[in-house]
């Protein structure tokens, strides 16, 4: 229970510390979770989920641009898991959109058996992946710099991910998602979309940082003292499509 509850607390923390749509061509769908995509707001994820409020856990949560559902033993990819946290954000546009799913299983869950099952539905995993995390005080929020973490697929990681951001942007617009993404997602949002993201870092940070990204963890080896876990996150797929909206709008 104490580590479930830290969890809960990690996944709180990452939905409140978001610096606070519409489908693009830029859309990573192949990544999305299980019937699920990644444009669903609060009712359609416990639709699509098979589950209502009364059946989640007392210690979801909600606030005016963020929500985290928690629904105990909740069947993925053939196992049944201890808990499963949807978390949602209005990146701008006035809904909560999920962006952010984490799927902690018991120590005696087959991952074997989950791993196969994750490999029919996504494919061929890849060897490492760049993550820019959203806050760090130790960097981004002392330096003004980018905060990367770099994970590499080991025997108890496997990752997936999508297109990078450079890939994503529409060519001659470049200077345009340069400059919106380095804008707040809430006018009284105390950060950017991205902390410690500038002119001078965007070239790097748009190449390796990746729409949609997937990990499979086994005993939180590498990445996580969590656990059995899986994590699909789809933070840059939703930043891209509120930049869109924002040079499309003209806002």
């Amino acid at each position: 229970m104490k580590k479930l509850w830290s969890m809960v607390i990690m996944v709180i923390m990452s939905a409140a510390l978001l610096l606070s749509a519409y489908t693009v061509e830029g859309a990573d769908t192949a990544l999305n979770f299980p019937n699920m995509d990644w444009k669903m707001g609060r009712e359609e994820v416990m639709q699509a989920g098979g589950f209502t409020e009364e059946d989640l856990a007392d210690y979801s949560a909600e606030s005016q641009y963020s929500s985290v559902l928690i629904k105990e033993g909740y069947e993925v990819f053939g196992a049944e898991s201890v808990y499963t946290a949807f978390e949602l954000f209005d990146f701008g546009s006035g809904k909560q959109e999920l962006f952010c799913v984490t799927v902690n299983y018991p120590d005696d869950a087959d991952m074997g058996h989950v791993l196969e099952e994750m490999e029919k539905a996504y494919g061929e995993t890849v060897s490492d992946v760049a993550v820019y995390e959203l806050f760090d005080p130790l960097v981004a929020a002392s330096t003004g710099q980018l905060y990367k973490k770099d994970y590499a697929q080991s025997e108890h990681v496997k990752i997936w991910s999508g297109r990078s951001v450079s890939e994503a942007v529409p060519k001659g617009q470049e200077d345009d998602y340069k400059r919106v993404w380095q804008e707040k997602s809430h006018p009284e949002a105390t950060r950017s979309f991205q902390p410690g993201l500038n002119d001078e870092n965007w070239e790097e940070f748009s190449q390796n940082a990746k729409m949609n990204v997937i990990f499979w963890l086994e005993e939180g080896q590498d990445v996580m003292n969590s656990g059995n876990t899986l994590c699909f996150l789809a933070l840059n797929q939703h930043v891209y499509d509120e930049v869109t909206r924002r040079i499309e709008n003209q806002e």
